[in-house]
Formats: structure tokens, C-alpha cells, sequence
């Protein structure tokens, strides 16, 4: 193989290998920085531009001397050398510098734009001599195969093609393979391993071979061509700056339809490199002689246009009728988005090296073009993604959005036909009806698309509930649904872009204002709340229903989200930001945790789920125990475990990283998988029988009877697992950490299948003994309250409205009508018959405060309350109403009328026994009313 063949081979190995470092680099670093600066969009934005200035320094660097280095690949091994050791030691060095920083960062916790130019400041000092090295890696071998290639793009082309190539192995082997298997920093050193594996390739071939120096290249002046130069620079700088920002539009689109795991972005990423390393490869094999050049710059936008437009409608279509394709799976929504994504990403890789090549022309010195032209599309990429993170989908939205960078697309056409205007105008008028054609395409716009993608999707997922409100901000698209009951509405619920993050539904507003009260319970002398997350506010509320709180912290990373509960609070008269003792900071939590020197009694975190992207590392066990540190002596944390789509091994892996932190750890169930975690700092007091008496005599004992906690009995009941069987149940499972944040998989798990773990913590029995036994449950609950919580087991299965069934799987439990019967006869709780009956106490509550009617839907709903509220005489009445007026709102009407009259009499009376048998009601129903009530009637 001649020297020529067997350099371009190893120039493609070595900046494939390059290409996948720098993304495996990439990711490692956000990673880093996310746990040291935050999770938040302004953080990911400070990294994202602090990487990308320092790639545009060395690019610059090497467009202003590249051209008197005579021996490229020598430098070329040394970069590399360096990029493994600082971009690995950065790894240790960002870390450091952060806590170095944190008294710095905490004064400028409410002022997001110093805080986001210091986060840069930080990550760039760090990223800087790392990025500036990776920056000048293609202008110096682009230089070296420079006199190799027929033409500049040509070589550049191949370069780039490849590089971005492996950059698609990078973003694929991280996210299914390194990370699980080697931990952060091993997936930072592997890294460094491909940096100096590249080196070592070419450094055998400079020992084999050699290299000829390169005499110094003759600088062109470029006075009189200044204005070719700014074209093709600022049409650079264009092409980078659409194509981020349209990535940053695609993956909010995408968003819509998918659960936002780390698997949906990587697989988003590697189509949109794919497409860049195809366009670079293709436009590498074309010859571009100088029409053909000019006529291709301004053609490709113009079709870039027609593949977003396109794109746009194939991704509706696919959306409305073929869902099965875009919803099933986290692989398979990789079809449609190869035609929203693919087509406009290869075109764009096709402009890199062809306005490479006019500057090339323009400049006749190889490292100032690759140079400045990398620089004008790095400095170009990195605002597009910051305008449209913060900018365009904020005030326009996605569609709007694709619009508008459709619209510079046409720019770039006109930008591209405007310098050959001077030349030839008979070709300026053939590329100036391109524009005309491009503007055409824009007129086909689909507008409208996404209000009836969103519609399409509420309506598949939530056919009862109607969209009240939809914005865009930098963080998600969110929608609030709202579902009315009775001309009322009974609840809202927020949908960040495909996710139901909250609900203010029973048996939401349930668990997250148990997030409240069991360590209220627990500790009574709770003063200053820390709250992690705000959702739609419902713990926020609960906080500030207890008068003896003093000070509130609501930490939550968007303003829109604080902003648009006022929907919600409106309707219940209660806004917890407005209350006076509430402070809010717009901040991601575990940052806030880092900086702030306040210390509290109470921590509760309601952080997304742990599947979503950047989320581990607010479950991980450095995290916890930051927040104990945060923690006054005595002080409780409350965390959300929601193992709804939860593997057995992700759910024990974060309850393994709590408890390594907290040692009196213990689970409760707030509602169906809903558990709630908690811990305290130093130990509490074993709640008494006496003590929660007291509390359900008080106006805090109201506020548990309406979720449904109706006695300390029923309290106790939630208890699932203390220390030291969830130790028993983890036993041999290791703690998710921010070192392994894959602990926690990406791919969803069926939430109804087989599930031991779930199983045995569900357990009635095991739950029953572990109650029974003071070593496991003493130190949460006295003997007495024990005791008495085991009587109300069974009850507290029917009202999370999940247990065991048949062979270990989770399967809904609705109590059998002996159990009401019970239940109605020997309690006074509400809330179990309400729900059996098909209500839950919220309409309960609607249903009370209307007005009275002889609505056949009212009567049926008001009897119900009536039966629940044990007013068997007025549910008689009211059943008796509504089944002479001849309408069946609904079949078990007539049973319901029979069993409160018999309820109201003690007994069946000859009277209602004739009624009965004439009564279509069944047989089996007639057979069991009989029997529960035909001694008190003499029968």
C-alpha cells in the first residue's frame, strides 16, 4: 500500500477514534458538571458554550498561525496526547473547582444571569485547554491531506465525515454500554484510552514513514476580498447556527411523544450525527468546479427547507395514524424521526465542506480556512442552541420555531446566490427562482400541526380531561388538563412534554401531602421546610396549611411551572407562593442544596422521575447525603420513590443509596406505587396512640381525613418497611451513585408485570409481622399503635387501590360488597365506601358544595355521599327520587336504594321485601341482602 492510500486510511481511523473520545468526553463532562453546577437547562447552556468557545479558540488559533507549522502530524500527536490527559483531569478538576467556588455561587442564587456567566466562567477555565485542542485537531491533519485530496472539501469532507461518524460510536457505546458497565470516571478514562490510541496510530506511521515538511504557507491578502469572505463566513456561521437550533427544536418535538430517558437522546443525537457525517462523506465525493459549487450552496438550503417542511408533516401523520410507530417503543420512534431529522441533517453535513471550500478559494491557505470556517459554525452552533433554547422556543414555540429557522435557510440561499450576482446574472436569476421555490415550500408550512398532534395525544391518553392551557419555556412544553365533575372542576393536571408529572387528582393531591405529614407526625416541631421540586403544588399547600411552619423554601429549576399553578390555586383559594413565609428560588435542587448555608427541619423532594435524563443524580447516594448534611439534628427527609415503570433492580438501588445514608430509613405507601421514603438526622421519638389522638382531634387531623387518612390506626397502616428489612430486601444490591448513575436503566419496565420485590413489600402477611415485631417497626411506632394498625391493613390495600394478586403480579383490589358492608357497619370511614361506589372524596366535596337538584346525575352522586356519610335515611330519599323519575344513570342505583333503606331500618320490612322481589336487581344481589338482613326482619 503506497504512503498516499495508507495515510488517508489512517487519517479516517485516527479521527474516527477522535470523534468518538470527544463525544464519550462530552457526555462524561455534562455528567460531571451536572452534579457539581446542576441539572438545569441555564447550567447545560453555561457547559454547552463553554465547550464550544474553546473548540472556536483552537480552530482560531489555528487559523491565525496554523500556516507556519511545517510538520502537521507531529502537532497532531502531541494535541492528542493532550486532549487524553486534560480532558480526563478535568474530570477531577471541575469537581473541585465547584466547591472551591460555592461560597461565590451561593450569594448569586437568585440572580440567574451572573449565576450563568460565573457557571460559564467556572466550566470554561476547566473545559478550556481540553476544547482548544480538540478545536485544532482538523485544521492540522486537514492540512496534512490537504495536497492529497482533488479539491479542499474534499478533504475536509472525509475529515469531518468521519470524525462525526465516530462521534455516533461515542453516543451510542456511552449510553448502552460504558457508563453502566465502567462508572464515570472509567468511561472518562476509556476516553483518553481512544486519544492516545489515535496518537500512538500516527505516531508509528511518522517512525515507519515519516513526514515531509511543509514549507510556510504565503498568507493571501485578503483586502479585496474581504467581501467574498464575509459570505462565506457569515454563511458558515448560519449553516452552524440553524442546524443546532433545529436540533434543539427536533428534540423538543420529539419530546412530545416520547418519555424524555437518556436512550431518546441518545438515539436523537446519532441520527442528527449520522445525517452530518453522510452530508460531509457525500459532499466529499462531489467535485465541485465553480458553478457547480455556487449552484449547490444555494440549492441545498432551499431542499433543507423542503426536508423540514416535509419532515414536520411525515412526523403529524405518523403521530395520527400510526401511533403504534411513534409511541410503542424507546427504539422504534427511531422511524419517524429519521424522516423529521435524517434529510435536513445531511444536507447540512454536505454545506460544511463546501463553504469550506469557498473559503478555501477566497483565502488559498488551507489551516485559515478549515480554521475560520470551523470557527464560524462552532461560535454559529453554540448560539443557535442558546437562542433556541432560550429565545425561540420560550416566544415562539417549536413550530413557529421550525418556521423561522426555515425562514434562514432561505437566507442562506439568497446569502449563497448574492456573491455570483457580480459574475453571471443569467446564473443569479436560475438561483434567485430557487429562492422563490423555497419561499413556495415555506407557504406549505403545516401550521397547526402541533395543536393537533397535542390534541391527538391528550385525547389517546387522557379522553376525559380537555386542555385548558399549553406554553413553551426553555425547560419543557407543558400543557394543563383539566377534568370538571358535576359542571365543577374536580382536578388539573401538568403534562411536561409527553410526561404526567402531576395531578392534583385524589390520589395525587394523597401521597404528596403525606410527603407532609408523616414527618410532621413524626416530629411535630417542624419549623423550616425545604421543598425540592414544585409539581402543581400540592405539598407546597399542605406546608402551608400547618400554621406552626415558620420559614418555606420551594426550589424548583422552572418559573413557568410556579407561574402557571396559579391555575390551579385560583380554584382552591390557596396560592402557597403567595404565603409570606414562603421564599422560592428558581434553581435546580441538588445546586441549591450545594450553596445555600441554610439548614432545615424538613427536606421533601419530588424531583421527575429517575428514568428521565440527568434525574439519577438527584437519587443517588452523594445526593442524600448532601441532604442530611442539610439537615438539623432531628431533622426529616420525605423523597418520592415512584416505581411506576421501575425495574426491581432500579428500585432497590435507590432505596440501598437512601438507606447507606439515613440508617433508620423506612418506606411508606402513599398511594398505589407512589412510596415515600424517610429519613431523619439523629433519630425521632416513636409515634404514640395518645399522640396522634391528639392530632385528629385538631384541625391537622381534618386535613389528613380528606386524603383519605381517617385515623392514627389507618396512619400507622401505611407503614410498609423499616431499616432493616428494606437492608434485607436490597441485600446484596449496590447504591446508585453519581460514579454509576446507569444503576438506575433507561428502558421502561411493564408496571402491572411480575414484580417480587414490589410483591413482598405489598405483602399483607410480611407487613402484618413486620408490624407485629418491635425491632423491625418500634422505633416509628409504639406497641399500641402497632397493634391497632394491623386491624386496618386490608383497609389501607383498598384505598391505595393496589395489592397482590394471583401469582405475585400487581392488580387493582376493589373491596367486595361484604367488605363495604362491614366497613359501613362497624367504622365511620368515608372514603373506602366513597371510592367503592365510584367516587372519590374530592367530587364528594363538589357534590356538597352544590347547590340541591333534582339533576338525575346530582341525585345519583348525593345519595352516594349520603351512604358514605352514613345518612341512610336521606339516601333512601334521594334514591327513591331519582328511580321514580325512570332514568338509569346507572345499574347498581336500585341495589344501592335497597341496601341504604334496609341500612335506615335495621332490617327488611314486609314492604320493602315486596318492593325488593319485584325489583330487577339479580338474584345473587336479592340472595345476599336477604341474608345479611332477614333475622332483623324476622325472616
Amino acid at each position: 500500500m503506497s504512503s498516499v492510500t495508507f495515510l488517508r486510511a489512517l487519517a479516517a481511523l485516527v479521527f474516527l477514534l477522535s470523534g468518538c473520545a470527544a463525544l464519550i468526553f462530552e457526555t462524561v463532562w455534562f455528567h460531571v458538571a451536572s452534579t457539581v453546577l446542576g441539572s438545569s437547562v441555564q447550567s447545560a447552556a453555561a457547559v454547552l458554550a463553554a465547550f464550544m468557545a474553546g473548540l472556536g479558540l483552537g480552530n482560531a488559533a489555528m487559523a491565525a498561525g496554523g500556516q507556519r507549522i511545517r510538520r502537521p502530524l507531529r502537532w497532531y500527536v502531541g494535541i492528542e496526547l493532550v486532549i487524553a490527559s486534560t480532558g480526563l483531569a478535568t474530570i477531577h478538576w471541575l469537581p473541585g473547582l465547584a466547591q472551591w467556588a460555592n461560597p461565590f455561587l451561593s450569594e448569586l442564587i437568585d440572580q440567574p444571569a451572573q449565576l450563568a456567566a460565573l457557571r460559564f466562567a467556572l466550566t470554561f477555565s476547566v473545559l478550556l485547554i481540553p476544547a482548544i485542542a480538540m478545536g485544532a485537531t482538523l485544521p492540522l491533519v486537514q492540512k496534512a491531506l490537504h495536497s492529497l485530496d482533488a479539491s479542499f472539501s474534499a478533504s475536509i469532507g472525509k475529515l469531518y465525515g468521519w470524525n462525526t461518524l465516530g462521534a455516533v460510536a461515542g453516543v451510542l457505546v456511552t449510553e448502552f454500554v460504558l457508563v453502566e458497565a465502567l462508572g464515570i470516571p472509567v468511561t472518562g478514562l476509556f476516553a483518553a484510552g481512544l486519544n492516545s490510541l489515535a496518537a500512538l496510530l500516527m505516531a508509528g506511521f511518522l517512525v515507519t514513514r515519516g513526514e515531509q515538511p511543509q514549507p510556510p504557507a504565503a498568507v493571501q491578502p485578503v483586502a479585496a476580498k474581504r467581501l467574498r469572505l464575509g459570505f462565506a463566513l457569515a454563511a458558515t456561521f448560519m449553516a452552524g447556527f440553524v442546524l443546532l437550533a433545529l436540533e434543539v427544536i427536533w428534540f423538543r418535538y420529539i419530546l412530545l411523544t416520547q418519555i424524555g430517558t437518556s436512550i431518546v437522546f441518545a438515539v436523537m443525537l446519532a441520527i442528527v450525527l449520522t445525517g452530518l457525517s453522510l452530508g460531509g462523506l457525500l459532499a466529499a465525493r462531489i467535485n465541485f468546479s465553480g458553478t457547480r459549487l455556487d449552484r449547490g450552496l444555494v440549492v441545498i438550503p432551499v431542499l433543507s427547507i423542503a426536508a423540514i417542511v416535509g419532515g414536520y408533516l411525515v412526523y403529524e401523520w405518523l403521530t395520527l395514524y400510526r401511533p403504534g410507530l411513534v409511541f410503542s417503543s424507546q427504539y422504534l420512534f427511531a422511524i419517524p424521526a429519521l424522516a423529521l431529522v435524517l434529510p435536513t441533517s445531511i444536507l447540512s453535513g454536505m454545506l460544511f465542506p463546501m463553504w469550506g471550500e469557498k473559503l478555501y478559494r477566497t483565502l488559498q491557505v488551507n489551516t485559515s480556512a478549515s480554521g475560520l470556517l470551523t470557527v464560524a459554525n462552532t461560535f454559529g452552533a453554540a448560539l443557535g442552541s442558546c437562542v433556541a433554547t432560550f429565545v425561540l422556543l420560550p416566544y415562539l414555540g417549536v413550530e413557529t420555531s421550525l418556521l423561522v429557522l426555515a425562514l434562514v435557510y432561505l437566507a442562506l440561499s439568497i446569502l449563497a446566490a448574492a456573491e455570483p450576482l457580480r459574475r453571471d446574472r443569467q446564473l443569479a436569476l436560475r438561483l434567485a427562482s430557487l429562492a422563490v421555490v423555497g419561499a413556495a415550500l415555506l407557504v406549505l408550512f403545516p401550521g397547526g400541526s402541533m395543536e393537533r398532534t397535542a390534541a391527538a395525544i391528550a385525547q389517546q391518553r387522557f379522553a376525559d380531561e380537555q386542555i385548558v392551557h399549553t406554553q413553551e419555556d426553555e425547560n419543557a412544553t407543558l400543557k394543563y388538563l383539566r377534568k370538571d365533575f358535576m359542571g365543577q372542576p374536580e382536578y388539573f393536571r401538568l403534562i411536561t412534554d409527553n410526561y404526567s408529572m402531576s395531578s392534583t387528582d385524589f390520589t395525587s393531591r394523597r401521597y404528596m401531602e403525606l410527603f407532609v405529614y408523616i414527618p410532621y407526625l413524626l416530629n411535630p416541631q417542624i419549623k423550616d421546610v425545604l421543598q425540592i421540586s414544585y409539581g402543581v403544588g400540592n405539598t407546597a399547600e399542605a406546608i402551608v396549611k400547618l400554621k406552626d411552619i415558620e420559614h418555606v423554601s420551594v426550589v424548583d429549576t422552572s418559573q413557568a411551572i410556579l407561574d402557571l399553578s396559579e391555575l390551579i390555586h385560583s380554584a382552591t383559594g390557596i396560592y402557597p407562593l403567595r404565603d409570606p413565609r414562603v421564599a422560592v428560588h428558581v434553581e435546580d435542587g441538588r445546586f441549591f442544596l450545594q450553596t445555600t448555608p441554610r439548614r432545615f427541619d424538613l427536606i421533601t423532594g419530588e424531583p421527575p422521575p429517575p428514568k428521565m435524563a440527568r434525574i439519577s443524580n438527584l437519587y443517588s447516594q452523594e445526593y442524600f447525603a448532601l441532604v442530611k448534611s442539610r439537615l438539623r439534628p432531628g431533622g426529616l427527609v420525605s423523597y418520592w420513590l415512584p416505581t411506576h415503570n421501575l425495574y426491581t433492580e432500579d428500585t432497590q438501588t435507590i432505596v440501598r443509596a437512601f438507606c447507606e445514608v439515613f440508617t433508620d430509613c423506612s418506606l411508606w405507601n402513599g398511594s398505589a406505587l407512589d412510596f415515600i421514603l424517610v429519613g431523619s438526622r439523629g433519630g425521632v421519638e416513636p409515634l404514640t396512640e395518645e399522640g396522634l389522638d391528639a392530632v385528629w382531634a385538631s384541625p391537622v387531623g381534618e386535613l389528613l381525613k380528606r386524603i383519605g387518612v381517617e385515623s392514627p390506626g389507618q396512619f400507622a397502616a401505611l407503614f410498609l418497611a423499616g431499616s432493616e428489612t428494606l437492608r434485607e430486601l436490597t441485600q446484596g444490591v449496590a447504591p446508585i451513585t453519581d460514579d454509576f448513575p446507569k444503576r438506575i436503566s433507561a428502558a421502561y419496565h411493564d408496571v402491572m408485570a411480575f414484580n417480587p420485590f414490589y410483591a413482598r413489600l405489598l405483602d399483607l402477611d410480611r407487613r402484618r409481622l413486620e408490624l407485629l415485631t418491635p425491632a423491625r417497626s418500634g422505633a416509628l411506632l409504639a406497641p399500641a399503635l402497632r397493634a391497632q394498625a394491623t386491624e386496618y391493613l386490608a383497609l389501607e390495600g383498598y384505598l391505595t387501590g393496589m395489592r397482590i394478586g394471583p401469582m405475585g403480579y400487581l392488580a387493582d383490589r376493589t373491596p367486595d360488597i361484604d367488605d363495604i358492608l362491614g366497613l359501613l357497619r362497624n367504622t365511620d370511614n368515608q372514603s373506602i365506601p366513597l371510592l367503592w361506589m365510584g367516587l372519590n372524596p374530592l367530587q364528594a366535596a363538589i357534590v356538597e358544595g352544590l347547590p340541591a337538584s333534582r339533576d338525575p346525575d346530582y341525585l345519583w352522586a348525593m345519595a352516594r355521599v349520603e351512604v358514605a356519610r352514613r345518612d341512610y335515611a336521606g339516601a333512601a330519599d334521594t334514591l327513591k327520587a331519582l328511580l321514580e323519575q325512570g332514568v338509569e344513570v346507572d345499574p347498581f342505583a336500585p341495589q344501592l336504594y335497597f341496601l341504604a333503606a334496609a341500612l335506615r331500618d335495621g332490617g327488611i320490612s314486609a314492604e320493602l321485601r315486596a318492593a325488593l322481589n319485584r325489583a330487577d336487581v339479580g338474584a345473587n344481589y336479592r340472595l345476599w341482602l336477604l341474608r345479611q338482613f332477614a333475622p332483623s326482619a324476622g325472616a
